[in-house]
């Protein structure tokens, strides 16, 4: 890509999110994001110059244009996975995880599994609830929900 995607912030001091496409030995593509942090100054000499250091009142500002990118980036994330599991399972006809009463969507399918994959008796449902909301990006209730539809089976 030629430019940035998108800025966010106000004045001299700005974040800077890029897209670039990349590809691996096997063929399969993907797009890489990457964010900068533009902190623009003019000397003395009137030339324009980037600061790589903050001031203290930057950092509140930071943390919002940051937390606000962040939210964003993970939601297109599970929108991609949500849209690649619709996919993948219209082509192969196989759903993911899936009770009588609970489907998993294809990012709580891989934070699931990566519980799974822990001693069972060291994964308590307290610890199930907070590790699954926070990573699958869901609430509490759906957390709990597939705690008991799934885990304690």
């Amino acid at each position: 890509m030629a430019g940035p995607v998108k800025k966010i912030g106000n004045g001299l001091l700005k974040v800077v999110v890029w897209e670039n496409e990349a590809q691996g030995k096997d063929g399969k593509k993907w797009t890489n994001t990457s964010f900068n942090i533009e902190n623009r100054y003019r000397t003395q000499d009137g030339e324009w110059k980037d600061a790589k250091s903050f001031k203290v009142s930057d950092i509140p500002k930071l943390v919002v244009y940051l937390e606000e990118l962040y939210k964003e980036e993970v939601m297109k994330q599970k929108e991609e996975k949500a849209e690649q599991s619709a996919a993948s399972s219209s082509s192969t006809g196989t759903n993911l995880l899936n009770s009588d009463d609970i489907q998993l969507d294809s990012l709580e399918q891989e934070v699931y599994d990566k519980i799974k994959a822990l001693p069972k008796d060291k994964v308590t449902k307290d610890n199930f609830v907070a590790t699954f909301s926070e990573m699958a990006q869901q609430s509490k209730d759906r957390a709990v929900e597939v705690y008991e539809k799934c885990w304690v089976k």
